[in-house]
């Protein structure tokens, strides 16, 4: 099978870099210990601090995965009625479960019949814009919704991409257009933390701020299919090398390792979407990285990673009252045990969600078919999507 052939395959190393993102993103949830006085609990605990690069990780696949199906699509009947349909049969049905948890909580808490704002800001996908995002603060604390602005940034985006995507017509140009995209979010996260009221908030979670990583992950996906590929493929590892390397300078540099500090939050953030994308170059290539990644255990976690990303935090208040019965303790031993009573209880919720709930209607999805390139550039498909 020659190499060409391959990329038109299903790549088992994807799941897994599904799973590194969602294991990265539980782990900075529920992890701690940056501030410990013994100096490896300290340094693990650093590591754990930058987790949230995980959400990043996820936009520039979803970017790659998507726009290559968008851009193999084209020119397909119904493309567009498809991929929408396809996005709502993989997104909605779990979103809105976590949607209408929140609803008869809210309602339950307040004792009224009255639709709460928080409730709303969440089924219009508008919580990853600081104004309506103070709204969530309405819902009772029995669940937690912060993390689930990283949906409302991905929804907005395919809102608009596919056709730019289409409208642009040449693959040159859609390139151009990632690179336009890439800038402007850079210059956002700029001008936001710089001017903005709370600018920390708009330049992490405003789709302006974050769209130049799904833009890293589409333009990949646009060179893959080109005579660039070669090259690409070569240099990816080197690649992912430098930018590593300069990201761990950044996050050392930095006063904190999370996003609260300018120096990430603009310049390690646009190094982290360089290196994800060299990643998923890597992964494509048979090699032992991407052996690495084909490793049965994360590509399971990669494949119910959705469930694992919308439960994990949603149920974080559940969790730490189950702790609390289990363990009569505080610091890092009840910490400890909440992290396993986590991951534990997420992961049976996550299996059974995924293969009771959300596989079935997932199926559905045959019903919008999205057709393939058959040329020779073709590219990687990924079933999940």
């Amino acid at each position: 099978m020659d190499y060409s052939q391959r990329l038109r395959e299903h790549t088992p190393a994807l799941d897994g870099i599904r799973g590194l993102a969602v294991l990265s993103v539980f782990v900075h949830h529920f992890g701690g210990g940056s501030s410990s006085v013994y100096l490896p609990i300290r340094l693990i605990g650093n590591i754990v601090r930058s987790g949230w690069l995980g959400v990043s990780l996820f936009f520039v696949l979803s970017g790659f995965l998507i726009s290559g199906i968008l851009w193999d699509s084209f020119g397909q009947p119904h493309w567009w009625r498809n991929f929408y349909a396809r996005r709502a049969l993989r997104i909605f049905p779990l979103y809105y479960l976590a949607v209408l948890l929140c609803l008869i909580l809210s309602m339950a808490a307040t004792r009224s019949i009255e639709f709460p704002k928080g409730v709303g800001v969440l089924a219009l996908y508008l919580q990853n814009f600081p104004p309506p995002f103070s709204a969530l603060r309405a819902i009772p604390a029995a669940v937690k919704t912060s993390h689930l602005w990283s949906l409302g940034v991905e929804e907005q985006f395919y809102l608009f991409w596919p056709f730019i995507l289409m409208a642009v017509g040449s693959r040159s140009t859609a390139k151009g257009a990632c690179i336009v995209i890439f800038v402007t979010s850079v210059l956002f996260r700029i001008v936001a933390y710089r001017w903005f009221p709370s600018g920390e908030e708009w330049a992490y979670s405003c789709l302006l701020g974050r769209m130049g990583e799904l833009s890293a992950g589409a333009y990949l996906a646009l060179a893959i299919r080109g005579e660039e590929r070669a090259a690409i493929l070569e240099y990816a590892a080197p690649a992912a090398t430098v930018t590593f390397i300069v990201l761990v300078l950044t996050l050392s540099l930095s006063r904190s390792r999370t996003a609260d500090s300018p120096l990430i939050l603009v310049f390690g953030m646009s190094v982290a979407a360089i290196l994800f994308a060299s990643l998923i170059a890597i992964v494509l290539r048979p090699g032992p990285i991407q052996r690495l990644f084909e490793v049965r255990a994360l590509r399971w976690v990669g494949k119910i990673s959705y469930g694992i990303y919308v439960y994990h935090v949603l149920l974080e208040p559940a969790y730490t009252v189950i702790t609390s019965q289990i363990i009569h303790s505080t610091g890092y031993v009840f910490l400890i045990c909440r992290f396993f009573v986590a991951a534990i209880l997420t992961l049976i919720i996550s299996a059974m969600s995924f293969y009771g709930f959300e596989r079935p209607i997932q199926r559905l999805k045959s019903r919008f078919p999205m057709k393939q390139s058959t040329v020779a550039t073709s590219p990687v498909s990924v079933s999940q999507q």
